[in-house]
């Protein structure tokens, strides 16, 4: 793996700085853990978070898509995900396909919830 420029120089500054710093590199306890290793065949890594940092980027991430994450929390991400595709018109064989499901009588009964359309000006351009 070859570094850039850019972090090459910010590597070196680091190896400089570092040990001349008379304030800690952070402060407080963290609230992301993030292990990680190299080896000659890839990276690995493991992030370990609270319940509650997840949950949270769930819900950023249903925002982001143009979900109401008032109506919707983390817990339901299948539910959201699913009504949104059909709302915007996926075919109900795909949705099924997607999720896993046989037949379109469990998206019906327990996944397909009421939602209005997208308000984001970027999804209007983009239809």
């Amino acid at each position: 793996m070859r570094l850039s420029s850019a972090a090459l120089e910010d590597t070196d500054w680091w190896c400089v700085n570092i040990s001349n710093s008379s304030a800690p590199v952070q402060k407080g306890s963290p609230s992301i853990t993030l292990t990680t290793d190299a080896s000659l065949v890839g990276w690995g890594a493991e992030c370990v978070v609270a319940c509650a940092t997840i949950a949270r980027w769930i819900k950023t991430v249903l925002k982001l898509a143009g979900i109401d994450a008032d109506m919707f929390k983390a817990h339901s991400t299948r539910a959201a995900s699913t009504s949104a595709a059909f709302l915007a018109g996926m075919p109900i064989k795909d949705i099924l396909k997607a999720a896993g499901w046989s037949n379109e009588s469990v998206f019906g009964r327990f996944y397909q919830k009421k939602i209005a359309p997208s308000t984001y000006l970027g999804d209007t351009i983009l239809q």
